[in-house]
């Protein structure tokens, strides 16, 4: 069975989501340590391009759970089955900790997968971002012909919790 979970991780391509954008562990462990910068998408359309693949693949949230996923290996060997079966636990179960990210993954082929431009909604650059590069981004953004609402996070003086300007 590893030779199948090797085989799966070998063809599966993983994108990973956020309902939240101001989460300060999440700005620390996946942003640089708010050097960096959330998108914000459409999750219409990530859904509609998600699902209308040619190939199989699958959007949906994240369980959290203390134990690790056990998976339960059938009797008759379906590889179609169990494929799907390990994708489901192996992808989409974390440990409990985590809860507070509010993940949603999508499961879909390796590979260049193109997004159509109005799928980025927002920019949000990081509090500790650099300024001269933050104007090059917006620059670049805007000759895209992308059109998103931008903004510059910054830590709050007060609390623990980050807070954005519109940039205009």
């Amino acid at each position: 069975m590893i030779q199948l979970k090797e085989s799966v991780e070998r063809e599966t391509g993983v994108l990973c989501f956020s309902e939240i954008n101001n989460d300060i562990l999440m700005w620390s462990h996946y942003a640089n340590s708010h050097k960096g910068i959330v998108i914000g998408v459409d999750p219409q359309i990530l859904c509609k391009q998600i699902t209308s693949s040619d190939f199989d693949s699958l959007l949906q949230a994240v369980r959290y759970d203390e134990n690790y996923p056990r998976v339960e290996y059938l009797k008759e060997f379906n590889l179609v089955k169990q494929t799907k079966m390990i994708v489901d636990k192996w992808y989409f179960t974390k440990f409990r900790q985590w809860e507070y990210e509010k993940e949603w993954r999508a499961i879909y082929k390796p590979g260049l997968t193109q997004f159509p431009k109005e799928i980025i909604q927002s920019v949000y650059f990081g509090a500790k971002f650099n300024p001269d590069k933050r104007d090059l981004w917006i620059k670049q953004i805007i000759e895209s012909g992308i059109k998103p609402e931008m903004y510059q996070a910054s830590l709050d003086k007060t609390a623990y919790k980050i807070n954005f300007e519109k940039l205009e």
